[in-house]
Protein backbone atom coordinates (compact mmCIF):
# COMPACT_ATOMS: atom_id res chain seq x y z
CA UNK A 1 0.00 0.00 0.00
CA UNK A 2 2.75 1.79 0.75
CA UNK A 3 4.52 1.92 -2.93
CA UNK A 4 1.20 2.79 -4.32
CA UNK A 5 1.04 5.93 -2.21
CA UNK A 6 4.61 6.66 -3.44
CA UNK A 7 3.69 6.23 -6.94
CA UNK A 8 0.94 8.67 -6.47
CA UNK A 9 3.13 11.37 -5.14
CA UNK A 10 5.83 10.95 -7.49
CA UNK A 11 3.02 11.42 -10.12
CA UNK A 12 1.04 14.19 -8.65
CA UNK A 13 4.56 16.00 -8.11
CA UNK A 14 5.79 15.73 -11.76
CA UNK A 15 1.96 16.82 -13.16
CA UNK A 16 2.20 19.83 -10.65
CA UNK A 17 5.60 20.76 -11.97
CA UNK A 18 5.39 20.82 -15.50
CA UNK A 19 1.88 22.86 -14.46
CA UNK A 20 4.58 25.53 -12.56
CA UNK A 21 6.81 25.79 -15.26
CA UNK A 22 4.43 26.65 -17.46
CA UNK A 23 2.60 29.01 -15.35
CA UNK A 24 6.27 30.69 -15.09
CA UNK A 25 6.31 30.42 -19.09
CA UNK A 26 2.78 32.45 -19.15
CA UNK A 27 3.43 34.56 -16.11
CA UNK A 28 6.85 36.27 -18.26
CA UNK A 29 4.97 36.08 -21.02
CA UNK A 30 2.34 38.48 -19.96
CA UNK A 31 5.03 40.90 -18.04
CA UNK A 32 6.26 40.85 -21.69
CA UNK A 33 3.30 42.41 -22.77
CA UNK A 34 2.54 44.75 -19.71
CA UNK A 35 6.14 45.91 -20.45
CA UNK A 36 5.61 46.42 -24.22
CA UNK A 37 2.46 48.63 -23.66
CA UNK A 38 3.74 50.92 -20.68
CA UNK A 39 7.01 51.99 -22.79
CA UNK A 40 4.71 52.80 -25.92
CA UNK A 41 3.11 55.47 -24.31
CA UNK A 42 3.14 57.78 -27.31
CA UNK A 43 1.13 55.12 -29.48
CA UNK A 44 -1.34 54.58 -26.78
CA UNK A 45 -1.86 58.67 -26.39
CA UNK A 46 -2.37 59.08 -30.04
CA UNK A 47 -5.08 56.25 -29.88
CA UNK A 48 -7.14 58.17 -27.33
CA UNK A 49 -5.95 56.52 -23.85
CA UNK A 50 -4.82 58.27 -20.80
CA UNK A 51 -1.55 58.01 -20.33
CA UNK A 52 -2.66 58.19 -15.88
CA UNK A 53 -4.85 55.49 -16.38
CA UNK A 54 -2.36 53.35 -18.76
CA UNK A 55 -0.10 53.90 -15.57
CA UNK A 56 -2.78 52.76 -12.81
CA UNK A 57 -3.62 49.73 -15.30
CA UNK A 58 0.13 48.42 -15.51
CA UNK A 59 0.37 48.98 -11.56
CA UNK A 60 -2.24 46.95 -11.09
CA UNK A 61 -1.73 44.13 -13.39
CA UNK A 62 2.25 44.39 -12.38
CA UNK A 63 0.46 43.35 -8.65
CA UNK A 64 -1.71 40.33 -10.00
CA UNK A 65 1.68 39.22 -11.92
CA UNK A 66 3.78 39.36 -8.73
CA UNK A 67 0.93 37.34 -6.78
CA UNK A 68 0.77 34.92 -9.66
CA UNK A 69 4.66 34.49 -9.71
CA UNK A 70 4.55 34.07 -5.79
CA UNK A 71 1.54 31.42 -6.09
CA UNK A 72 3.65 29.25 -8.65
CA UNK A 73 6.93 29.39 -7.01
CA UNK A 74 4.69 27.72 -3.76
CA UNK A 75 3.58 25.57 -6.23
CA UNK A 76 6.79 24.44 -7.82
CA UNK A 77 7.85 24.07 -4.04
CA UNK A 78 5.12 21.90 -3.20
CA UNK A 79 5.72 19.73 -6.29
CA UNK A 80 9.62 19.32 -5.28
CA UNK A 81 8.12 18.30 -1.55
CA UNK A 82 5.61 16.01 -3.41
CA UNK A 83 8.24 14.26 -5.60
CA UNK A 84 10.91 13.64 -2.52
CA UNK A 85 8.30 12.22 -0.33
CA UNK A 86 7.08 10.07 -3.04
CA UNK A 87 10.84 8.77 -3.52
CA UNK A 88 11.76 8.35 -0.15
CA UNK A 89 8.12 6.29 0.33
CA UNK A 90 9.53 4.00 -2.78
CA UNK A 91 12.81 3.80 -1.59
CA UNK A 92 11.95 2.53 2.12
CA UNK A 93 11.90 -1.55 2.46
CA UNK A 94 8.90 -3.07 3.18
CA UNK A 95 8.53 -4.93 6.01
Amino acid sequence: MNKILGVIFVILGIIALIGSVLLFFVLSMAGQAVSSITTDVATATSLGVDPASLGEFSSTLGMFLSIGWLWGLSVLISSIASIWFGLRILRTKSR
